[in-house]
């Protein structure tokens, strides 16, 4: 909801300090570094958790304190519309299959990868540090090109929602070279 409000210089501080809470988690608890118990996966599982409850206490703490337009406490989280819940799911359910699709992929590619050389094994985690940061620009990518159209939609500025769009084709396709 930062990011929405083009408010995208918070947003990009917790992402980033996210990353490096999950980077140092894994230092400690994959390989059990300075005392900390040697986890391997586990520890990777539990970087991330860590990593991503870090992330929702510093967007909850700022959208909470610093924030007008989107305060909220936890009984805002549990009261909800039930007539919205039919719309909710139409709308999800694309989205969740594509989000289970690519989960089952990537878990199949890792799988395969596992059965391979330690070399290999090696390589494919090096190629996966450079894949997570072109993850970032492709997401980021994807973020603005949503704030933007959805402004412009917003303003009903159809003609600068189609300028946005082949903007961001354009940009896409030279990205994905």
């Amino acid at each position: 909801s930062l990011s929405a409000k083009e408010n995208v210089k918070i947003s990009a501080a917790v992402y980033t300090g996210s990353f490096f809470v999950n980077l140092i988690c894994n230092y400690l608890l994959i390989y059990g570094n300075f005392g900390f118990p040697k986890l391997g996966v586990v520890g990777a599982a539990i970087g991330t958790i860590v990593a991503r409850a870090f992330q929702l206490v510093c967007a909850s703490i700022y959208a909470r304190y610093h924030e007008k337009d989107i305060r909220f406490g936890l009984r805002d989280i549990f009261d909800f519309d039930k007539t919205m819940i039919p719309t909710y799911f139409h709308l999800s359910l694309p989205v969740i299959g594509d989000d289970l699709i690519w989960s089952l992929a990537v878990s199949t590619q890792l799988a395969i990868i596992g059965r391979m050389s330690s070399d290999y094994v090696a390589a494919a985690s090096i190629a996966s540090v450079a894949q997570q940061f072109v993850m970032i620009l492709v997401y980021s990518m994807a973020k603005s090109a949503t704030i933007t159209t959805g402004k412009a939609v917003g303003q009903g500025n159809y003609e600068r929602v189609k300028q946005i769009g082949r903007t961001f084709l354009v940009l896409s396709v030279f990205v994905g070279i």
